[in-house]
């Protein structure tokens, strides 16, 4: 899955854009995970968080995680999934 990204990243970059993360990801990383500790945000699910939450340009996050959608972004932020497919 993390080589599709970077894949999809070289294909088409006019579409995606890679933020650089806060300086103090660590220690807010551990404030969203103590506050959400009801989800299953794993550590890199904070720091990508924490990076769209502190980045005011940021209008939107793709991702494969449906538990994202539960973070209460200080700006507006739509998380996007992709489609399911039919089973």
């Amino acid at each position: 899955m993390a080589l599709a990204a970077f894949l999809m990243l070289d294909t088409a970059p006019e579409l995606f854009s890679v933020r650089k993360s806060p300086d103090d990801c660590y220690e807010r990383a551990r404030e969203l995970l103590t506050k959400y500790v009801d989800q299953a945000f794993s550590y890199v699910d904070a720091i990508v968080l924490m990076t769209a939450d502190g980045d005011r340009e940021v209008q939107a996050l793709l991702t494969v995680d449906s538990s994202m959608t539960t973070f209460a972004f200080s700006h507006p932020v739509v998380v996007e999934l992709p489609p399911r497919r039919p089973v």
